[in-house]
């Protein structure tokens, strides 16, 4: 042979083996870094699908969110009041509705709380949808043909604090998007804005002819 003993052909076997140990581990890391390379990938090309779906849902929600907004409309008004259907030892407030949002608005509530005190639901003319850009009522609360298309709230003397006339009021109002969104705006008055608001036709009337 080539002069190579027992043990010198075991010292070369082992040699061989542990050089293709050797090799047959850095095949295995490569593969595994590989793996994890790809995984990574796979994760990343994941997330930037989500984040695309997210921004995606987001513009979405964006253009078909409504946006409604309460705009009081009158000073307290005390009955009797036929006009506005209130009796004796009753008060109202009168406001409208407009969405300036783009998209519908659905399901609408409103009211009025006062001084942080009393909840006084809105009623009047039925919203179940109020589409972009749409003011409820579209007249203005002395031109209103009915009183069923006013938007208002109504309470009597013993359900408020004696002075109610100076509480600041919270205009709000609840609605959906056609997205299932729950949202809600507010906006608040303090008495002294309250008296600045346009007075009612009798009140000017009275005003006009002087004493």
């Amino acid at each position: 042979m080539l002069g190579f003993s027992d043990p010198d052909l075991t010292a070369i076997g082992g040699v061989g083996a542990f050089l293709a140990a050797i090799v047959l581990a850095g095949v295995a890391a490569y593969q595994a870094r590989q793996s994890r390379n790809q995984a990574v990938a796979m994760h990343e090309q994941v997330e930037a699908g989500l984040a695309q779906e997210r921004t995606l849902r987001e513009m979405t929600s964006a253009q078909l969110r409504p946006v409604v907004h309460a705009h009081p409309s009158s000073r307290w008004v005390t009955g009797p009041d036929e006009r506005l259907g209130i009796g004796p030892r009753e008060m109202a407030l009168a406001y409208s509705l407009s969405n300036n949002g783009s998209g519908v608005a659905l399901r609408v509530q409103h009211g009025v709380n006062i001084g942080g005190m009393v909840e006084a639901p809105g009623y009047g003319k039925r919203i179940d949808a109020l589409r972009a850009g749409e003011h409820v009522p579209t007249s203005g609360l002395t031109r209103a043909p009915r009183p069923a298309e006013l938007l208002m709230v109504s309470v009597h003397q013993e359900e408020v604090p004696a002075n109610y006339a100076i509480l600041p009021l919270t205009y709000w109002v609840r609605y959906e998007s056609v997205l299932g969104e729950q949202l809600q705006t507010s906006v608040q008055l303090s008495a002294r804005q309250l008296r600045d608001l346009i007075p009612q036709e009798g009140e000017e009337a009275e005003r006009d002819a002087g004493p």
